[in-house]
């Protein structure tokens, strides 16, 4: 057989580093959204609702850690039902912060932005069981298929934090998110 076909210790190191660097870059993605949760505990208009909402996106933060703790190369099926969970549980938390949102001023914006992700995502998600079942959805590529599902979900989380932090600058009041958002007229 000979060489030809054996792959290279370099090829090799070069193959697991990307592979960490991927999983460490998921484990820090979840670590991110578990604290950004608890961080924004308390500061929505609604507190209930909000406080709910960060619930489920701290428990999507912790699975998404776990996803990265668990990578599909060695643990496929728990890989794949941790994913799974972390989609709906973030699913969850983004409907349930959108109706939190509702009604504010300044938080138009990110409701819209939150639906429109959703949507996307839960269209992703969708096409990636297809694909993955064998489906037409296989043509447009599983990786990519597999980023709109899941990776709309780290983008939007990182464009409501900069929302978020750029609502509470431009208004230069209190740390507290909900003191920033104007209540609807007429209530």
């Amino acid at each position: 057989m000979g060489d030809c076909c054996q792959p290279s210790y370099a090829s090799l190191r070069s193959a697991f580093a990307a592979a960490a660097a991927a999983n460490g870059a998921t484990i820090a993605n979840g670590a991110f959204l578990t604290v950004g949760a608890i961080l924004l505990w308390a500061v929505w208009p609604r507190p209930r609702t909000g406080k709910i909402a960060m619930v489920f996106l701290a428990i999507g933060g912790v699975l998404v850690m776990m996803v990265g703790f668990l990578p599909w190369d060695l643990f496929p099926e728990a890989h794949g039902a941790v994913a799974l969970t972390q989609a709906v549980a973030q699913w969850v938390g983004m409907i349930i912060l959108a109706f939190a949102l509702h009604g504010r001023a300044l938080a138009r914006g990110s409701a819209a932005l939150t639906i429109v992700s959703l949507l996307i995502s839960m269209i992703g998600f969708v096409l990636f069981i297809d694909a993955i079942s064998g489906g037409p959805s296989t043509a447009l590529g599983l990786g990519i298929i597999e980023r709109i599902a899941f990776d709309t979900l780290t983008i939007w989380g990182a464009a409501v934090g900069f929302i978020l932090l750029a609502t509470t600058r431009s208004t230069r009041s209190t740390p507290k998110i909900a003191d920033t958002f104007e209540a609807p007229a007429g209530r």
